[in-house]
């Protein structure tokens, strides 16, 4: 039965850790930032578990068999995961309708976020702690032990449970089932859980006996229990002592989320896995606390010397920081980017994790073993298997809310891990002094001790390392730059120049950069861009927010405009601000500019408290697979920001399409399409990034002119080569008109079934990139013709109206290289000539512009070319002057000849052509024998087509 019992607390553990998984995901979304939501749901987790402990303890003396009310606690938590979705949407609805009414300050609307969250989490909480203490005292009844051996094999169990649960949800559950779905399971699970332990406890019933007895009534102590103290002062000591550990083991928690943030990469994955190796180094301590219970001669000098070697462990993982960042850096040299690997790196990552925490958390697992056993020996009372428990997850409390909001911004990661070590080393000390370790020892311990803490006068975090962000750089070899690094309250903020550069980066993830020098960064596009591209629709006064401050680039872009009458900066980290100055004066309307205002909170609730309605919205955060950024790219989030838009506002969404894949990129496009009727996708100039504008009405970029014609903004295009028409409508893709066949079997990415959070991170490793747009970006026949003319033909004139033919001493090169091609009868050189014509996208657009196209039409007509390229020519002539006769009969002669065809624009263009001419049965052959086994083309593409050919059947 005890086996049982313990098999059983490891499935509880498991549920436990779901519970706190999800509460971090839902409380990150209600807080506006994963680290906020993270802090918050340890705090009100371990202070739950506190207040449930101290509840428990006093309650399990009056109860003859605590198997019952451990059954009777597993039922009600499984109740609670079933209806925990309804009271969040609940008290997150109330809340957002009562932030204009009720809160006038961002300090009162957060409290009353907190409020609103522990209201939603703490009665669970306080569920899942009263479960330790009756199930300890029901198994110490059972057994008889005394609680040396079950003590520290529940202790064990229960973390190991929790260890694999974390993992398991952040994996598994949520990507299968979504925050919903795995909610039920957990509730489930509960449920099960409570109708097995009724059925132990009716057995229990048989052993424990009839009348409410103790395990202790009656005993002596404990021969291994010394008596330095009173009896009083050695509980508050020892109490004392569990609670300060908690108070440590939190504080070295925060630190290395921090630290492993800027090793792994800040992904919700990436802080699943540390929160893993850390309760798995306590659950492998308070295993092993059970062979130390029954060895050790004295239990206080044991523990003293178990806080020296925690707080010594704790300080290696500063010491010895840089060769976990040089192994991270070797794996992406050693590991192939692939689907199979991509696990392998997991674990990997998940065995740094260990090797950086699992010394400390070993020892810290063992604490609390010994304390409980040597507290209910000590004072023969069962109670204090809780308020041992509940101390320590009152100092696990101020440990995370502390070290994460004031420590970390104070004493950066360094002095935060170190402050840790020195209250356990000092802990260690102490109770060696009053426990009256032999003098000579305890000056060896003392110096020992002190010798800790030299090192750490002399080793500094290197900045250019830590920030250099090695998680995504698989050669991570820039030589050594000026660093600045801010460790804030949400994130690490650094700041890196190079000869030519200057960057931005958050947690080492590089946000922005400018080039010092006359050439551009890829990144100045996408700043330029998020500004110009939205300010075109525009030709009257107007008003933005822009969340997400970045190097505050797009903000001075936005200011330069008169017709601008307000901005609205949205920054969650202030640190970031004052970051961002060294971009100054680059950005030097962000901070001169009187019309900007800047707010430091969360965007949902600036929106929602403000209650204003913009013209433009843009959303410039970070990359998706960083955790909690995925969240502003939900159907939720739309849905909010669709709100503060005036009738004729447009959302601007940023988003990249390096690190990232073409199903991730429909899931965020559905989201928005769901809450807009127009949804236009722009291909920036950098060709990695694309912008995404939606809006109640149609929409165009129609007034790029007054770029020109206004100084201030005509001043900010000479970096671009003067060319205000750079982000003009030929920057238009598609919109999802197009896309709409291919998106019906799409799901949203939603704050529920967050599809991005979990799948960003895989494609980060993979380096997979956003093929979605090849099929629209690079063709000679459009998709977009077909589906949205009106779109395209106004992208198609402007693009002519803009284009720049080759130059004359271009054109003069060719056409003799063909001429002389031609006397020699050199087909080959003929032929890759012609690809040279037709391989540009631009080919329906500047065809009969090009003077090679007449001197090749004339080579055609007198039967100087082969016919197979001749044949190739003629369709693409007949297809842009729009020849239906001509272009039907040449598509019969290509397709019913066997003429091969290797170049993919051109088999998309027959088999678009031969669709539009209604000849089916070509448009089968084409895409059956020659498109669809065709590795070249992307499976997007070949989706699209079939979708087409069942709509046109």
């Amino acid at each position: 039965m005890v086996r049982l019992i313990y098999g059983l607390f490891v499935v509880s553990g498991f549920v436990g850790l779901i519970y706190e998984a999800l509460w971090s995901r839902y409380l990150k979304l209600f807080l506006g930032h994963s680290f906020y939501g993270q802090i918050l749901t340890l705090s009100i987790f371990m202070g739950g578990l506190g207040i449930g402990s101290f509840m428990a303890g006093r309650l399990c003396r009056n109860i003859r068999n605590p198997f019952y009310v451990y059954a009777a606690i597993e039922l009600l938590v499984g109740v609670s995961g079933f209806v925990f979705h309804g009271i969040y949407l609940a008290c997150t609805q109330w809340f957002y309708e009562a932030a204009n009414v009720y809160f006038s300050s961002f300090w009162f609307a957060n409290l009353t976020k907190v409020l609103l969250s522990m209201l939603m989490t703490l009665p669970t909480a306080i569920l899942l702690g009263m479960t330790f203490p009756f199930i300890t005292v029901g198994v110490i009844r059972v057994s008889r032990d005394e609680g040396r051996s079950s003590l520290p094999v529940l202790y064990f169990t229960n973390s190991l449970g929790a260890a694999i649960g974390i993992l398991a949800t952040s994996y598994l559950l949520i990507p299968k089932m979504g925050t919903i779905g795995t909610l039920a399971i957990a509730g489930s699970s509960n449920v099960l859980i409570a109708v097995m332990f009724y059925f132990i406890a009716k057995k229990a019933d048989k052993i424990i006996g009839p009348k409410i007895t103790e395990s202790f009534s009656g005993a002596e102590s404990h021969k291994e229990i010394s008596h330095e103290l009173p009896d009083q002062r050695t509980i508050g000591l020892w109490l004392l002592i569990s609670g300060l550990t908690g108070f440590s083991s939190f504080i070295y928690e925060v630190g290395w989320i921090r630290l492993l943030g800027l090793l792994l990469g800040s992904s919700t994955h990436s802080f699943d896995i540390m929160i893993s190796a850390f309760i798995l180094g306590l659950a492998l301590g308070g295993g092993y606390a059970r062979k130390l219970i029954g060895s050790s001669r004295n239990i206080a000098h044991t523990l003293a010397f178990i806080q020296i070697l925690m707080g010594a462990f704790a300080l290696t993982s500063v010491y010895f920081y840089e060769p976990f960042f040089h192994i991270i850096n070797n794996s992406h040299l050693v590991l192939r980017k692939t689907e199979m690997a991509y696990p392998i790196y997991s674990i990997f990552k998940y065995l740094l994790c260990l090797l950086m925490m699992a010394p400390t958390s070993f020892f810290a697992g063992m604490t609390l073993p010994l304390i409980t056993y040597y507290l209910i020996n000590f004072t023969r009372h069962e109670k204090y298997t809780g308020f041992v428990y509940g101390w320590n997850t009152v100092g696990a409390i101020f440990g995370a809310s502390l070290g994460g909001m004031i420590l970390l911004p104070a004493f950066q990661i360094k002095y935060t891990i170190a402050s840790g070590a020195l209250i356990d080393i000092g802990l260690g000390l102490i109770l060696l002094m009053i426990y009256k370790l032999p003098q000579w020892r305890f000056l060896a311990v003392f110096s020992f001790s002190v010798l800790l803490f030299i090192p750490l006068l002399h080793i500094d975090l290197d900045p250019d390392l830590t920030t250099l962000g090695v998680f995504r750089d698989k050669k991570a070899t820039s030589p050594k730059n000026i660093v600045r690094v801010r460790d804030g309250k949400t994130a690490t903020t650094s700041i890196r120049y190079t000869n030519d550069r200057i960057s931005i980066a958050t947690n080492g993830k590089a946000d922005a950069s400018i080039a010092l020098k006359d050439v551009v960064s890829l990144d100045e596009y996408t700043q330029a861009a998020a500004a110009f591209i939205p300010m075109a629709t525009l030709n009257k006064s107007y008003e933005v927010a822009v969340v997400g401050l970045g190097s505050g680039m797009t903000a001075h872009y936005l200011l330069s405009d008169p017709l601008l009458k307000h901005l609205d900066l949205i920054e969650i980290e202030e640190q970031m601000y004052e970051m961002a100055k060294h971009f100054y004066p680059y950005n030097r309307n962000v901070y001169d500019d009187p019309r900007i205002r800047m707010i430091f909170d969360d965007a949902k609730t600036y929106f929602y408290m403000a209650n204003k309605q913009y013209d433009l919205i843009i959303s410039e955060p970070s990359n998706p697979w960083v955790s909690g950024v995925s969240s502003l790219f939900t159907l939720e989030f739309y849905q909010h920001i669709n709100r503060f838009l005036k009738p004729e506002g447009l959302m601007v969404q940023w988003i990249h399409g390096y690190s990232f894949n073409s199903e991730l990129m429909l899931n965020i496009i559905k989201a928005i399409d769901i809450q807009f009727p127009t949804v236009k996708i722009y291909l920036l100039p950098n060709k990695v990034d694309y912008l995404i504008i939606a809006g109640r009405k149609d929409f165009d970029l129609t007034y790029t002119d007054r770029f020109a014609n206004t100084p201030q903004i005509a001043n900010e295009f000479i970096k671009y080569g003067g060319n205000t028409h750079l982000f003009g409508p030929q920057s238009f893709i598609v919109s999802t008109q197009s896309l709409r066949p291919i998106m019906n079997d799409v799901n949203p990415n939603s704050d529920f079934f967050p599809l991005v959070d979990n799948g960003a991170e895989k494609a980060l490793y993979l380096g997979t990139e956003v093929q979605l747009f090849y099929p629209f970006i690079n063709a000679i026949s459009y998709y977009q013709a077909l589906y949205e003319p009106q779109n395209f033909a106004r992208a198609h004139t402007d693009f002519e109206k803009n284009y720049q033919p080759p130059s004359a001493g271009q054109t003069k090169w060719l056409t003799a290289i063909l001429k002389q091609a031609n006397e020699d009868s050199d087909w080959k050189q003929i032929n890759q000539l012609f690809r040279q014509i037709i391989s540009p996208k631009e080919i329906p657009f500047v065809w009969n512009k090009l003077e090679m196209v007449d001197l090749y039409r004339k080579q055609v007509e007198a039967r100087h070319v082969p016919q197979d390229i001749a044949l190739e020519f003629q369709f693409i002539d007949f297809m842009v002057n729009q020849d239906a006769v001509k272009l039907r009969q040449t598509l019969h002669a290509i397709i019913n000849n066997g003429i091969p065809v290797n170049n993919i624009l051109l088999l998309s263009a027959l088999a678009l052509e031969s669709f539009k001419l209604n000849e089916m049965e070509i448009y089968h052959k084409i895409l059956k024998q020659l498109i669809i086994p065709d590795k070249r083309f992307s499976d997007y593409e070949k989706l699209l087509l079939l979708k087409l050919d069942r709509a046109g059947t």
